[in-house]
């Protein structure tokens, strides 16, 4: 007798199914709109429409604040032009009126940027860096000015960095107004010694715009979980973003990649603590460099201000611990020339940006050493108020004015 096996038919493993809503949370920003596309027309448009809507809005929310960062930043260095130099010794600093408004200015200009920072998490800070680069310009040469005021010597690029670690709420995210609304800062157009300049740039400050800046995030209707969300995943690092601290209740909270579901409730959120995060605002060597070029035209007109100082005796400082004017020009000069022989080791093509900074450092650079030259040999042919007025007025510079605007001497080539 046969032995029969049996063979017990395959079970058939069937797994239980993802709900949709687990399965759409799983699908990234691209799979998203991939798997939206193709099944009607009129849908798809308006998938488009979403994403240039928001597109612009993000970027004229970015080109808004970095035009009010510009002014500030201004503001900044006309601040430190007012101060004097006993000014920035430490038994002196906090009772300085210029130096307080610096600090104000500064404290302002941080907020700016901690509202653009939201704007830039992830691929967006290199989408939009063009439209922020000038504001990082600006204020790298407020705070590179103040740094060599205080130290004498150049600030760090890490040092510049470490002011733009932001701790960040959810609420601030969802609401950036909670930092600073734009066209509303403090301050106003007029400091805190009511000049400052700020040219008609400062205009801005009557707030005439009716609309609120976050208006697009405040009268959207809430999406759908499945909605496309524009600009692309948001995980990469450049305006990078870490924890704030290694506790397991920290949480990175953005909402380009948040679900309906996800969003908590008013009286849930208000329940528990609110998680924070960290969102560090990189600056790139380019932005440092060009900064550090336009450094040199400020270090020119501070040279030609302490030059003229010299030559009035009654200014004379009688504290030890300060330089007398004819050494602070001296060492703004070798700083110059500091600057200058580190920027001739750099490979450049003459369309980079850098490039055409060039001329103006070597420009600046000419300006103090005709104007040393120049009070130095011809001291004896003038009265020294007579000189200082020939200083003041740019007729010892060896051509040119003292407080040109650098973007009129660009095209002057010494090569």
């Amino acid at each position: 007798m046969e032995d029969v096996h049996m063979e017990t038919p395959p079970t058939l493993l069937v797994e239980p199914a993802e709900s949709p809503l687990a399965a759409q949370k799983h699908k990234s920003k691209g799979d998203i709109i991939r798997s939206n596309l193709g099944k009607s027309t009129v849908q798809d448009f308006g998938y488009f429409r979403d994403i240039l809507e928001e597109h612009h809005d993000r970027r004229e929310r970015i080109i808004k604040a970095s035009r009010d960062i510009n002014n500030f930043s201004k503001k900044m260095i006309f601040a430190l032009h007012r101060a004097e130099p006993k000014d920035y010794l430490p038994q002196f600093s906090a009772t300085s009126e210029a130096l307080i408004e610096f600090k104000e200015k500064h404290a302002t200009v941080l907020k700016l940027f901690h509202r653009v920072a939201i704007d830039l998490q992830g691929s967006n800070y290199y989408r939009y860096q063009r439209s922020v680069s000038g504001a990082f310009q600006e204020y790298i040469e407020a705070m590179t000015l103040e740094y060599y005021l205080v130290h004498g010597k150049l600030m760090p690029k890490n040092a510049l960095e470490a002011d733009l670690v932001f701790t960040t709420t959810p609420e601030q995210i969802s609401n950036p107004d909670l930092i600073i609304a734009i066209g509303q800062s403090p301050f106003g157009g007029e400091g805190r010694s009511g000049g400052g300049g700020g040219g008609q740039r400062g205009k801005f400050n009557k707030d005439s715009r009716k609309r609120p800046y976050n208006k697009d995030r405040e009268d959207a209707p809430k999406r759908p979980a499945n909605a496309i969300p524009a600009d692309g995943p948001t995980s990469q690092p450049s305006a990078s973003t870490s924890a704030a601290d290694g506790s397991p209740s920290t949480a990175l909270i953005s909402p380009m990649i948040m679900e309906t579901d996800q969003i908590p409730s008013a009286p849930a959120a208000a329940a528990t603590s609110s998680p924070t995060v960290q969102i560090v605002l990189e600056v790139t060597d380019e932005d440092y460099l060009l900064g550090i070029a336009d450094l040199t035209g400020e270090l020119m007109r501070l040279a030609i201000n302490t030059l003229g100082q010299s030559l009035m005796p009654t200014l004379q400082e009688e504290d030890a611990s300060i330089l007398s004017p004819e050494k602070r020009v001296q060492h703004i000069l070798q700083f110059l020339r500091d600057i200058k022989s580190g920027f001739d080791g750099l490979s450049l093509t003459k369309m980079s940006p850098i490039s055409k900074k060039m001329a103006v450092l070597r420009q600046s650079l000419q300006k103090i050493e005709f104007a040393c030259y120049n009070v130095k040999v011809r001291g004896a042919e003038y009265p020294p108020e007579v000189l200082r007025q020939m200083l003041v007025s740019g007729q010892v510079l060896g051509g040119g004015g003292g407080g040109g605007d650098s973007s009129t001497a660009g095209n002057e080539d010494e090569e």
